[in-house]
Parts: structure tokens; sequence; C-alpha cells
């Protein structure tokens, strides 16, 4: 009886142990997981300071001539580059919009794609560190200036990250920024983040339209057109009278034939 008993107990404390071994290995591999950096955030890190802040003059400089061509009937497009974002995200945002981002993350930077762009920046908790990154799609909808963010993968490190937990950072900066926010789901049961594009208060005497967002490789390239609110009028109306027309043709076409 009692070897019985020392064997079960031995059997038991050997199960214990291997369960708290495999914990052990879990946790280590968690924690490894979690430290490990994408190689283009190492990458995006090692600009020169200077280097960034040039780009991010770059980059606003590109945001002006925006804002005057949307000022100006006819097509416009800007294009802006992955070195002048990281450029204007390392230098002018902790200058110029300190409250943007949680205070737990830190350095941001993009890495744009073929039809999909990663952000990532670091986050610190309490003992946690490690290097966030969100993997997203962009795409414009019907209607006015109607932008659809699509939230593909979310990871801390190599570990994956609930992308509902992302959700709720976007829908603080966008209330902070002033954009309503509705989410949907795509057929995959993703996240889609659809917004309207504010424009300045200096537009309402025009029509513009965005009509497509491109990313390709290191470049965003947003196409868009604009008109003169008189003049889009006066189109409408011209357009309304030539269907009128037509349809009086029809009309006594078909009278015609009846005859």
């Amino acid at each position: 009886m009692r070897r019985s008993r020392r064997k079960a107990m031995r059997a038991a404390g050997a199960v214990l142990l291997a369960c708290l071994i495999g914990m052990a290995v879990f946790f280590v591999w968690a924690w490894r997981a979690s430290r490990r950096v994408p190689d283009f955030y190492v990458a995006a890190l090692m600009a020169p300071r200077e280097e960034l802040a040039q780009s991010g003059q770059e980059f606003v400089q590109e945001l002006q001539q925006l804002q005057s061509d949307v000022h100006r009937e006819g097509t416009w497009q800007a294009v802006f580059t992955e070195k002048e974002i990281n450029g204007w995200l390392a230098v002018e945002l902790p200058a110029r919009h300190p409250d943007l981002l949680p205070q737990q993350l830190k350095d941001p930077r993009v890495e744009i794609g073929a039809d999909r762009a990663r952000l990532a920046a670091r986050y610190e908790s309490g003992k946690f560190r490690s290097v966030l990154y969100v993997s997203v799609a962009v795409a414009t909808r019907d209607g006015d200036n109607v932008v659809a963010v699509t939230l593909l993968e979310a990871r801390a490190g190599a570990l994956p990250v609930p992308l509902r937990s992302v959700t709720r950072h976007i829908d603080r900066a966008a209330e902070r920024l002033k954009i309503e926010i509705q989410w949907e789901e795509d057929d995959q049961g993703r996240p889609v983040a659809v917004f309207t594009v504010p424009l300045p208060a200096s537009t309402q005497r025009f029509d513009v339209r965005i009509d497509k967002i491109v990313l390709q490789s290191e470049q965003v390239i947003v196409y868009g057109r604009t008109r003169r609110v008189d003049s889009f009028l006066d189109w409408l109306k011209e357009s309304r009278q030539s269907d009128a027309s037509s349809e009086e043709d029809v009309s006594s076409g078909d009278e015609e034939s009846t005859r």
C-alpha cells in the first residue's frame, strides 16, 4: 500500500514538474516573442535626426500644396512618401500633437507596401515592453470622401494581438481629431473603420472629391478633383435638362410610332 502511494505521489510530482517546466518554457518563449522587432521598424529608427527633420518638412510642404490644389478647379493628386511620413511622425507629431497617441506608445513609424501599410510603435506599460504593429488596407467608398481602413492583423513582437483591442486606441485618437468613425466587419470578420475625411472650412465654396487612395511601394498617392459649387450646380442643371430633353425625344418617338 505504501509503495503504491509513493509511486502515485512520484507520478503526480513528475506531472506537476513537467507542467511547471512547460509553463516556464512557454513564458520564456512568449517573452522572447514579444521582444522581437520588425526589420522595417529597426531600419526606420536608424535614420539620422537631421534627415528625419528634413523629411518631415517635406511632408508638411506636400500637405500645404494639397491644400492649395483643392481650392482650384480641376483634377489633382498628392504623393506622400514613406520617408516623409516617418519624418513627420518622428519630429512634427511629438512637437505639434503630443497628446494624439497614448503615453504608452512611442516612436511611431510606417512601412508602405502594395495595397497595405504597417504601423509600428514602441509600447511600454510597467515592466512590459514590446513593439506593437498593425497592418492595414485602405480604400475609398462611394459617397462624399468616405474612406475605409481595414485592420488586417496586429502583433506585439511576434505575438498576435486581438484586433478589437486596437480599435479602442483608434477611437480615442479619432475623438481627439474630432473624426467620427463607424465600425464594420469585412467578410473575414476583421474590423473596418469607416469615416469621412474632414475638409477645411475654406473649401465650402468648392465641391471637393477624393476619388482614390493608392498604396504602393513606399508611397501613398491621393487622387481627387475640385469644382466650384456654382459651376457644379450649373453642370447639374444642364445635366438634368439634357436628361429631360432626352426623355421628351423618346416620348415623341413613341407617339409617332403608335400613329
